[in-house]
């Protein structure tokens, strides 16, 4: 995986409808946040691949679906848990 939790990551805008990139399919809706918060890494359940879960939607991503760091400033990385998140949301501060 390229990128870590806490990472602002942009959406490649040349992604292709019902296109499958990584083995998970894209749909246009994942690029409607053109940037997007890793908050998660893991594994699809069902694809079995590994995938980004991040703040501002339900959608998993995959590297092949991300073109770069928007800011890779180490200060303003989220250092929430995954159950703060899911329960509260972000009280940290990052970014």
């Amino acid at each position: 995986m390229k990128y870590q939790i806490g990472d602002k990551v942009r959406v490649r805008q040349d992604l292709e409808d019902n296109k499958s990139y990584g083995n998970i399919n894209f749909v246009d809706l994942m690029k409607e946040d053109k940037v997007i918060t890793i908050y998660n890494i893991g594994i699809h359940p069902i694809m079995e691949v590994n995938v980004y879960l991040v703040k501002e939607n339900f959608f998993s991503y995959t590297d092949e679906m991300l073109e770069g760091l928007v800011n890779s400033d180490q200060n303003n990385k989220c250092t929430c848990s995954i159950q703060d998140l899911m329960i509260q949301g972000c009280k940290c501060g990052g970014k």
